[in-house]
């Protein structure tokens, strides 16, 4: 009896030769990889704080257009716990890699996801790099900036901006004015706000892929799941933007969120033409401040747009507005459903069509306007 199991390809088999020695030949290069388990037991003793996990209930949310088509089945969604370490390293030192990732002791710390790409490129293709030696290090970050799975205002601000917020309610003030935060920048005007707002000058900022940063003692803190962050990171987050931004109370607007890049309404001058009849303020996609956002959605009473990082603005509604987001079948996922839930928001979402297994982060948007016609009309008077 012949198997029917398809033949692995040469490249197939050299390929999975080659990640059975990646770690062999790192270890062999003195990087020992840990993963976050270890990396958790290793920085054990260095605890100084520590937030337990948190869960959250997400109802059974049904299309908006298609009431018998269930989009997320009920669920709980579950946190990680959010620690943060404060790691005295005086004779082993610390040494930032140029992807964020720590080096110590000749271990590799992972904080947060298992993503080797950086500590391989690292340890096999090592860049010169200016060296700074620091009292304190603070390194809040260490994956790939691609851009598709990383790099964006979610990212920053859920990953880097809430880890910074923790750690600043943790650390005494003194300790944090002679501390270098070293990691690879987005180099964004958000992120130069927020870093501002959070007090960190800009000499205390290194952009690591271009500095090595070498210190005797280390801040570290993780981000635990990606689609569901802990809650008093979110809430640490939301406290010091809005402590140190004052929104203007104006009166609650009805908005859409456009977006110029990958996922856009296909027939967006159509949906627009729509909600003008409702009277909404569209949002055009275009750079603004964090303060000018938390003004937005601070001041918002119904927010519609396709599914996008402008979301993570949610944080800022008050408790009782809505959500309407609008997907692509080839891309529709709960992280916004979970915000939502955690700011007391009403939910609801849409796609057009079936789902499709084919996964595609970019893939545009087309909403039915005679649906949503009907489904506004349910919602509010039309003003004409």
């Amino acid at each position: 009896m012949t198997s029917s199991a398809p033949k692995k390809t040469f490249v197939g088999t050299l390929r999975d030769l080659l990640a059975q020695q990646v770690p062999v030949l790192l270890r062999w290069l003195g990087f020992r990889l840990l993963s976050r388990s270890e990396t958790y037991s290793f920085l054990a003793k260095y605890v100084v704080s520590e937030q337990a996990g948190n869960q959250l209930k997400l109802r059974n949310v049904y299309d908006a257009l298609e009431p018998d088509k269930l989009i997320f089945a009920e669920t709980v969604a579950t946190s990680e716990t959010s620690f943060v370490w404060d790691y005295h390293c005086p004779n082993s030192k610390a040494v930032v890699l140029p992807l964020g990732s720590v080096r110590t002791q000749g271990r590799v710390l992972c904080t947060d996801f298992d993503d080797l790409r950086g500590v391989v490129k690292a340890a096999l293709f090592p860049t010169r790099r200016k060296t700074v030696r620091a009292k304190v290090l603070i390194a809040p970050w260490s994956h790939q900036l691609d851009g598709v799975r990383y790099g964006g205002y979610y990212d920053f601000m859920m990953l880097v901006g809430a880890k910074l917020c923790r750690i600043r309610e943790t650390i005494p003030d003194q300790v944090l004015a002679n501390a270098v935060v070293a990691y690879p920048l987005f180099n964004t005007s958000y992120e130069r706000e927020l870093l501002t707002l959070l007090g960190f000058r800009p000499d205390q900022i290194i952009d690591s892929r271009h500095t090595e940063v070498i210190a005797d003692r280390c801040i570290l803190a993780n981000n635990g799941d990606w689609s569901y962050p802990n809650s008093a990171s979110i809430q640490a987050l939301k406290n010091h933007v809005e402590k140190a931004v004052s929104a203007n109370v104006q009166q609650p607007e009805r908005i859409y969120i456009r977006r110029a890049g990958r996922r856009r309404v296909s027939n967006e001058a159509e949906l627009i033409a729509l909600l003008n009849d409702y009277q909404f303020i569209i949002i055009n996609d275009e750079p603004r401040t964090i303060a000018e956002q938390v003004a937005i959605y601070s001041n918002a009473s119904f927010i519609l747009g396709p599914h996008g990082a402008s979301f993570t603005n949610l944080i800022w509604c008050k408790p009782g507005t809505a959500l309407f987001e609008l997907f692509s079948p080839k891309y529709v996922v709960d992280y916004f459903l979970y915000l939502s839930a955690w700011a007391g928001l009403r939910y609801a979402a849409t796609y057009s069509g079936a789902l499709d297994d084919d996964r595609d982060l970019e893939a545009d948007v087309h909403v039915s306007i005679p649906a949503l016609r009907a489904a506004l009309d349910q919602l509010f008077e039309p003003a004409y």
